[in-house]
C-alpha cells in the first residue's frame, strides 16, 4: 500500500461557534390569563422596586428614565395593578380529643401478677412467695415451710415459732369468719 499525503488539498473552512450550535427549540405553551397577569404583576413590582431604589441614588440617571418609560409603556398597554389576593387559609379540623393518660403501674410494666389474699392471715400479698411480713403485727407469716427451711433464713427454733404463730393466726381468722 502506498500512503501519500497531498498537501495541496484544500481544507474546509472552520465553523464559528454560533454555526456549530443547533438553534434552541422554542417551547410552545399557552399561558392562562391568570398566569400571564401574574408574570406582568411580578414585572411591575420589580420595576417599581428598582425605580424606588434608584430614585434615592440619582434622580436624573439614564437608568431611572428607562424604568419610568417601561412603566409608562405597561400602563399604556392597559396594565392595571391589582394586589395578589391573599390565599384563603383552610381552617384545620379540630384535633381529636386526647385520650386520658393512663400510666401503667410498675407491677404491669414488670409483669408482676396482681396481689391475692393470704390463706393464713387474709392480707393482700404477691402470689408465689414462701412468706411475707404481716402488717398487723410485723411478724413473718409462713406460707411454705419447706421452702423457708431450705433457704436457711431462720433457725430451726425461730421457724418452729413462726409456724406455730401462723397456725394460731389462721385459726383465729377462721373463728372470726365463722368457718
Amino acid at each position: 500500500m502506498d500512503f501519500s499525503i497531498d498537501y495541496n488539498t484544500p481544507s474546509p473552512t472552520p465553523l464559528t461557534t454560533y454555526e456549530k450550535e443547533t438553534p434552541a427549540e422554542q417551547l410552545k405553551c399557552e399561558l392562562t390569563p391568570e398566569e400571564a397577569y401574574d408574570i406582568q404583576r411580578d414585572r411591575w413590582l420589580s420595576l417599581q422596586t428598582a425605580l424606588r431604589e434608584n430614585l434615592n441614588r440619582d434622580k436624573d440617571s439614564r437608568y431611572v428614565t428607562n424604568l419610568q418609560e417601561e412603566i409608562a409603556r405597561m400602563i399604556s398597554n392597559g396594565f392595571t395593578y391589582k394586589p395578589k389576593p391573599e390565599p384563603v387559609k383552610a381552617v384545620p379540623a379540630p384535633a381529636p380529643a386526647p385520650k386520658p393518660f393512663e400510666q401503667a403501674s410498675l407491677r404491669e410494666e414488670l409483669g408482676v401478677p396482681e396481689k391475692v389474699s393470704c390463706e393464713n392471715c387474709g392480707e393482700n400479698i404477691v402470689p408465689g412467695n414462701a412468706s411475707h411480713l404481716r402488717d398487723l403485727d410485723g411478724e413473718t407469716c409462713i406460707l411454705d415451710e419447706a421452702r423457708i427451711k431450705r433457704s436457711g433464713r431462720f433457725t430451726k427454733e425461730r421457724l418452729a415459732e413462726l409456724v406455730a404463730l401462723t397456725e394460731s393466726v389462721r385459726k383465729n381468722l377462721k373463728k372470726e369468719n365463722g368457718n
